[in-house]
């Protein structure tokens, strides 16, 4: 079986992007006392992180900002209210269609990543369909800005399973707890 993961990066205070959707302050400041992975004899490989997921759900935000040209090899879905015929590998789906498909896609094998924000996330977190999640935190505090969770219905419980520092940043692994 597959896995649903979202890996994204973050404020200290939650935010993904400045009001006006930038993401300038996305960059880490190390200091010296901390054992950063990106400088050590086996750094961490984003190319290998991407390579294991072969879907990728993207919201309609992130698409007009052109990140789909990021996964020219990957099966992409947006996530949008437009009725959009599909164009190549990219799959225009509708947001309470986004879930299930993935869900049914998970059990044929397929790992997804979720690239987006609050609102291609929040069904997905309603669903409690997301395995794995790889949160980033930059050292910056915004105070406003675009969040990367919304209000939800029921809490979420997660189990903290790695933290490392990478390029000045931590970075949190979690997984769904249990049950």
């Amino acid at each position: 079986m597959g896995k649903i993961a979202l890996s994204i990066v973050q404020s200290v205070d939650g935010f993904i992007a400045n009001q006006d959707d930038s993401f300038d302050f996305i960059e880490g400041y190390p200091s010296p006392e901390l054992k950063d992975l990106s400088t050590s004899d086996d750094p961490y490989n984003l190319e290998a992180f991407f390579d294991a997921y072969d879907i990728v759900v993207m919201g309609n935000a992130s698409y007009k900002m052109g990140f789909a040209s990021d996964f020219p090899n990957k099966t992409i879905y947006v996530v949008t209210n437009q009725d959009r015929p599909n164009e190549g590998n990219l799959h225009f789906v509708k947001p309470g269609q986004i879930v299930k498909l993935m869900l049914a896609k998970k059990k044929q094998d397929h790992n997804i990543y979720l690239y987006g924000g609050g609102v291609m996330l929040q069904p997905f977190m309603a669903a409690d369909a997301i395995d794995e999640y790889i949160i980033g935190t930059v050292p910056i505090i915004l105070g406003k800005g675009k969040a990367l969770f919304y209000e939800l219905p029921d809490a979420v419980p997660l189990q903290l399973s790695q933290v490392d520092v990478i390029g000045g940043m931590t970075i949190h692994i979690y997984h769904r707890r249990p049950q």
